[in-house]
C-alpha cells in the first residue's frame, strides 16, 4: 500500500505506470513539507481572513474569504479553491466553557 512516505524504487526495465508518478509526487510533497516544518514549526495560519459583517451583527460567524496554510503544509484559499463553510451560530456552542478568540497582529488594522 502506498503512503506519502514511500519512495518509488525505480529500476531499469521497469514498466512505468501513472501511479508510479503519482506516488513520486506524493513522496516529493511529503519531503518538501517536512523540510518546510523543520525550518519553522510555526509557519502556518491565515494570510487573509474576511468575515461577513452583516452576519456578525446578527451574532453569527461566516467567512467571506480566507487563505493560508494549515499545520501540515496544506495551502487553502476560500472561496477560490475550496468551498465556503456554513455559518457558525455561537448559541449552538453554549455548553463550551472555553471562549474562542481570533488573534490579530498588532501591526495590521
Amino acid at each position: 500500500m502506498a503512503t506519502t512516505r514511500n519512495k518509488v524504487m525505480w529500476q531499469e526495465g521497469m514498466l512505468m505506470r501513472p501511479h508510479h508518478f503519482q506516488q513520486q509526487q506524493r513522496y516529493n510533497d511529503y519531503l518538501d513539507n517536512q523540510r518546510f516544518r523543520a525550518m519553522n514549526d510555526l509557519s502556518w495560519g491565515f494570510t487573509e481572513l474576511t468575515l461577513n459583517n452583516e452576519l456578525l451583527a446578527q451574532g453569527k460567524i461566516m467567512i467571506d474569504s480566507a487563505s493560508g496554510t494549515l499545520p501540515d503544509g496544506t495551502v487553502f484559499s476560500i472561496p477560490d479553491q475550496d468551498a465556503l463553510p456554513d455559518p457558525l451560530h455561537p448559541q449552538n456552542f453554549s455548553g463550551r466553557k472555553k471562549p474562542q478568540y481570533l488573534p490579530r497582529s498588532a501591526g495590521r488594522q
